[in-house]
């Protein structure tokens, strides 16, 4: 992660795409909305004094649902879910 200078996002990001020639790796970013910011599985929500507060982040079309115990799969997959 790294924190930009207003203005000069489109910039950076565009010079981090041309370091891999295959086009394998594509950099983007985000954008702080209303004080928060995803990144990765987090919800990082900047609070007035300044400091960060990290939350669990979920897509809106997270359901919560890992595997279906009706599926197919073995048996020691559906434990493993559960376990972990």
């Amino acid at each position: 992660m790294e924190i930009v200078k207003k203005g000069c996002e489109q910039q950076l990001t565009a010079h981090l795409n041309t370091i891999d020639t295959t086009g394998n790796i594509k950099f983007t970013y985000e954008e702080e909305s209303d004080g928060s910011l995803p990144f990765l599985d987090t919800l990082m929500v900047r609070k007035e004094d300044g400091t960060i507060k990290l939350l669990v982040y979920r897509n809106k079309t997270h359901t919560d649902q890992y595997l279906n115990f009706s599926s197919p799969h073995p048996l020691h997959r559906k434990l493993g879910v559960i376990k972990t």
